[in-house]
């Protein structure tokens, strides 16, 4: 199920690749092009995770959260999650407020897939 929902989000308009990966930034699935170098991409969202986990950690729990990264040429979201983080890399055309919104509601459905 876990390939299917990555799968939909990869199908988005100018979504150019997908990453789940644990929390140390090793990739659990890929469906990024070869070009782009997704190892560095989950390496970079794990310490982004990090420094977003150490930042709020007065706070009583772990939050699920989202950041998102703009350059000129891509835009990268990660939504961090307890134990995973989910990566897209997109197009700077594509819809911001889109591309939240779903990835907020396949981050709940994979986290669920994953404990239960």
């Amino acid at each position: 199920m876990i390939k299917e929902y990555l799968e939909s989000l990869n199908e988005m308009e100018y979504v150019k690749g997908v990453i789940l990966s644990d929390r140390d930034g090793i990739i659990i699935e890929s469906l990024m092009s070869t070009e782009l170098n997704k190892e560095l991409l989950a390496a970079m969202a794990a310490k982004v995770a990090s420094n977003i986990e150490n930042n709020i950690s007065q706070l009583e729990e772990k939050l699920n959260s989202q950041c998102i990264i703009f350059t000129d040429e891509v835009n990268i979201f990660f939504s961090i999650m307890s134990d995973i983080i989910l990566i897209l890399l997109t197009d700077t055309k594509a819809n911001i407020g889109g591309i939240k919104l779903n990835m907020r509601k396949y981050v709940d459905l994979i986290h669920d897939e994953l404990s239960g």
